[in-house]
């Protein structure tokens, strides 16, 4: 095992800080050719805890340990060990010294350091460095008795430490690529998201754009049309033949103002809705309340205008059971929208409203017996201004694409029921805890 050649120089040392010159080198691996050989042999070069096992033996030590520098100045941790059960990788400690240090006293330096109480009585420690030489790791030689041959094994583990210099390098390179890959990666996603991003402004872009358009093309023709009825009525009223006649003027007046006012304020809310829209933060409410006070309301507007309708509610979940999590909000602007289109296209009849639940989803309904709509183009009707293809007017077509567009907003749904030939039935979802 060449042990007698690697110890034949007698010499005691308790310190060295000597650094060796490459003809002291050559010499020493020269002499010492065989032990050298079983440990930079084919079957050890690509094993690090073989070698480390066959150092040890050849030191007469209790165990080797292989440190790398930690980030702070003196700290270490514990890369690999040629005895598993001594210490866990990346076990840290401090170390202080950087230059080559032998003691055969090491039980109190020892002590302190987290790693098994075995009795160490003496050590050798040689720094490892790069081409830089700037102190990358540590390798350490324990034995539980003293070092005879104190510069032999120190010389050895010299000649060793550039070989793991080189390996816990590659291993930092490979978690330095393997980190750069993993941002590589992460920014390539977000150029991704990015670009998709993009895409999607320019396409809300363009889609602004073109709501502008509508918008200014059908806004004079949609606001003329009630305006002409209050201007042409109120200058009649002077004319009146009869109080039932002015009475009638004056019911007309009423009707269309309030057609403008909402038709205003329709308009009012597309534009915010362009931009952006918050809603009321979600509040426990009970469901079959809010649909009961929607019925009472649309009650006494029909009643109003003498229109001969009921309104029906339809209740999935009863009393107090019906409490839901969510923004009263969005079920009154939406279900107020689809009831008003269902009030200007019923004459006589019947209004149905109320809702299903499945799962954590709501599904609200709005049945009439009105007059209907071009099915084949029910598709269509959430569309801003698509009433040239539906049975409603204008107005009816801003209200279907209002409800379309809060509906989204919460990542609901919105349809017309083909299947229902007595008049027209408009479904919508809301998730019953998304807001």
């Amino acid at each position: 095992m060449g042990l007698r050649s690697l110890f034949k120089r007698k010499k005691e040392a308790v310190e060295t800080k000597h650094t060796y010159t490459t003809a002291e080198m050559l010499d020493f691996v020269s002499d010492n050719i065989a032990c050298l050989k079983k440990l930079l042999s084919a079957q050890g070069s690509n094993n690090r805890a073989r070698r480390l096992i066959d150092l040890a033996d050849i030191t007469r030590s209790q165990v080797v340990l292989l440190c790398a520098k930690g980030q702070k100045d003196g700290e270490y941790w514990l890369v690999e060990s040629s005895d598993p059960s001594y210490g866990e990788q990346g076990t840290k400690f401090t170390w202080q010294h950087t230059q080559a240090m032998a003691s055969n006293d090491a039980m109190q330096i020892f002590s302190a350091m987290p790693f098994p109480k075995i009795g160490i009585s003496a050590y050798i420690s040689v720094p490892i460095k790069n081409k830089y030489n700037v102190v990358t790791g540590l390798l350490m030689a324990l034995s539980v008795a003293r070092y005879e041959r104190v510069d032999e094994v120190t010389q050895l583990m010299h000649l060793l430490a550039p070989i793991f210099e080189a390996e816990i390098s590659l291993e930092n390179y490979k978690e330095m690529q393997k980190q750069c890959e993993s941002r590589i990666l992460a920014l390539n996603q977000n150029a991704e998201a990015l670009q998709t991003d993009l895409k999607r402004e320019k396409e809300k872009s363009a889609e602004n754009r073109e709501f502008k358009s509508i918008f200014l093309t059908n806004l004079s023709q949609e606001v003329r049309t009630p305006m002409n009825v209050i201007v042409g009525f109120s200058d009649l009223l002077e004319s009146a033949e009869s109080p039932e006649q002015r009475h009638e003027f004056i019911d007309a007046i009423k009707q269309n103002s309030n057609i403008l006012l909402k038709l205003i304020d329709n308009m009012v809310e597309i534009s915010k809705l362009q931009i952006s829209y918050m809603f009321k933060p979600a509040v426990p409410r009970q469901l079959n309340e809010l649909l009961t006070s929607i019925k009472i309301k649309y009650e006494e507007q029909l009643k109003e205008e003498n229109k001969p309708i009921q309104i029906e509610t339809s209740f999935a979940l009863s009393t107090p059971n019906d409490t839901i999590w969510n923004s009263e909000e969005i079920i009154l602007k939406v279900m107020g929208l689809i009831i008003d289109k269902a009030c200007k296209q019923t004459s006589y009849g019947l209004i149905s409203l109320g809702y299903s639940v499945e799962n954590t989803q709501i599904t609200f309904f709005v049945r009439d017996t009105g007059e209907g709509m071009n099915l084949n183009n029910a598709e269509r009707a959430f569309d801003l201004f698509s009433s040239q293809d539906t049975n409603s007017n204008d107005d009816d077509s801003i209200n279907l694409a209002l409800a379309k567009k809060y509906i989204t907003l919460v990542d609901g749904d919105i349809w017309v029921d083909t299947k229902y030939r007595n008049g027209t039935a408009i479904y919508f979802t809301i998730p019953m805890q998304k807001l």
